[in-house]
């Protein structure tokens, strides 16, 4: 495995993960934006915060 400390290189066009959703009576508008120069990609980001756990409450 890979050390997560590295840069990761991403892509030069961020995907357009831009999206509308209805449920129920309520419409919801996701929008997404990225950091040009990010340290880390979503991967390896959500990953870090799935490791690193719940805070103690």
């Amino acid at each position: 495995m890979s050390n997560n400390s590295e840069k990761t290189p991403l892509s030069s066009k961020a995907p357009n993960l831009d999206f509308e959703r209805k449920i129920g009576g309520t419409t919801y508008e996701v929008v997404s934006r990225f950091e040009k120069d990010a340290r880390e990609d979503m991967t390896i980001k959500v990953k870090r915060l799935i490791l690193r756990g719940k805070p103690n409450e």
